[in-house]
């Protein structure tokens, strides 16, 4: 039983000649990673609980025990987890109900109930291994830290706040919904692309830092976004290039910043905004037709 602990990978050898173990208690650690050659020794293991940790896909090599705990894992049900659903449905090995988490389309339904032509990945999104049939596995322990050093990661919530970070941190999971990024020292938005792998994101919160400068193109991808939340910050100026890509963006919170013009072009694109909050800048003008571009606009 080594349930309730801190544990976050299994690696390759660790139960490594164990043929007698017929139970292996997992469940409640942070396990983000297995290999596919974790548990290929335990010949006579009658249960494997994983119930409650941090894993996103599985390899078919995990699945040889008679019984299987995976529900409350935060699984991203792309193409790289089809087989799962399809082996379960002629193999009803798991039976504590493991459910999707991502994406939202396929979000809490059971994965042994789901069909085949839901599982869905884009080209970009599949990680073939040479010699097998399983995807985005054997590799992702050491190239995708499934949280940023620092931040803290529950459920699809990346919480990066009160860190004194001065930019956006690295390797994001995929699976994303919500970024904290409030009450940090970042200065300059800088265009990475860093939003374009998080295909599932909905709120990105970047207030109380000290941004002055949002650069062109810096949400680019960022179309699933519904919320941005830049309030206390130093922004002086609005132009409609700053969000270009958030097509979606619904909440738009700008308070509490240096903002003096509002002119026709500062909110161009932002057509699904219905909210906007300029309350306590430094407004003295506001030019004609500046918020043509927001056809959707309900409270400002």
């Amino acid at each position: 039983d080594l349930s309730n602990n801190q544990i976050s990978e299994i690696a390759p050898d660790v139960f490594q000649g164990l043929r007698a173990l017929n139970s292996l208690l997992l469940n409640a650690n942070k396990i983000h990673c297995i290999r596919a050659t974790a548990f290929q020794d335990l010949e006579n293991l009658a249960l494997l609980s994983l119930y409650d940790n941090k894993i996103q896909t599985l390899a078919k090599a995990h699945l040889h025990t008679p019984t299987h705990h995976l529900a409350q894992n935060p699984f991203v049900c792309d193409c790289n987890l089809k087989w799962l659903a399809d082996y379960l449905r002629s193999n009803p090995i798991e039976t504590s109900g493991a459910r999707c988490a991502s994406p939202r389309r396929l979000a809490n339904k059971r994965i042994g109930q789901i069909k085949s032509k839901k599982f869905r990945c884009s080209a970009k999104e599949q990680y073939h291994i040479p010699g097998t049939e399983d995807t985005r596995l054997n590799n992702e322990c050491n190239s995708k830290p499934v949280c940023p050093a620092k931040c803290r990661c529950e459920a699809n919530v990346v919480d990066c706040s009160n860190l004194r970070l001065t930019k956006f941190p690295q390797h994001l999971p995929a699976s994303t919904t919500e970024l904290r990024l409030n009450n940090n020292d970042i200065s300059v938005l800088e265009a990475t692309g860093v939003f374009k792998t998080l295909s599932q994101l909905k709120k990105i919160n970047l207030s109380n830092n000290k941004i002055s400068e949002i650069e062109d193109g810096v949400f680019e991808g960022a179309g699933s976004v519904v919320e941005l939340h830049l309030t206390a910050n130093h922004l002086d100026s609005v132009r409609g290039t700053m969000f270009r890509g958030m097509g979606g963006l619904r909440m738009l919170m700008l308070r509490n910043n240096r903002i003096s013009c509002i002119h026709n072009g500062s909110f161009t694109g932002l057509t699904s905004v219905r909210l906007l909050s300029l309350y306590d800048n430094q407004l003295h003008t506001i030019m004609p037709g500046a918020f043509d571009t927001l056809p959707n606009l309900s409270t400002l």
